[in-house]
């Protein structure tokens, strides 16, 4: 697991360093929202999930309308439940990798359930 970053900077910075396979975006980062860490990682076919206490934004919740999105506060195992089903890409809804080799890369990483190199942000 990687981070979590309290900024879109940071989670960028984070993302060159280390490779994401699976992502819990918070939605309000300090600098801003998590708009340009979402579009990137969900470019790359990483699964993603949504937690805010608010709502996402709206060119996200366009771009993305079956987006997994929860509201703070989730209890822990229910978001890595949900983590999980999408990188085994056994989720109907969510962002999922839609490419067979993206698919197998999460599949590999998913193996024992190891959710090992996941972004976490928070807003401090």
């Amino acid at each position: 697991m990687i981070g979590p970053a309290g900024s879109v900077h940071e989670a960028l910075a984070l993302m060159e360093q280390y490779p994401v396979q699976a992502a819990i975006l918070d939605v309000n980062l300090s600098d801003r929202d998590v708009t340009p860490v979402a579009e990137l990682l969900i470019k790359g076919g990483v699964p993603v999930i949504f937690y805010s206490g608010l709502a996402l934004p709206a060119a996200l919740r366009k771009r993305y309308p079956s987006a997994a999105v929860f509201k703070k506060p989730t209890p822990p195992v229910q978001l890595f439940t949900k983590l999980v089903a999408l990188m085994r890409g056994q989720s109907d809804d969510g962002v999922v990798p839609r490419d067979h080799d993206a698919r197998a890369r999460v599949s590999d990483a998913t193996r024992g359930a190891h959710l090992t190199h996941a972004l976490w942000h928070r807003h401090e």
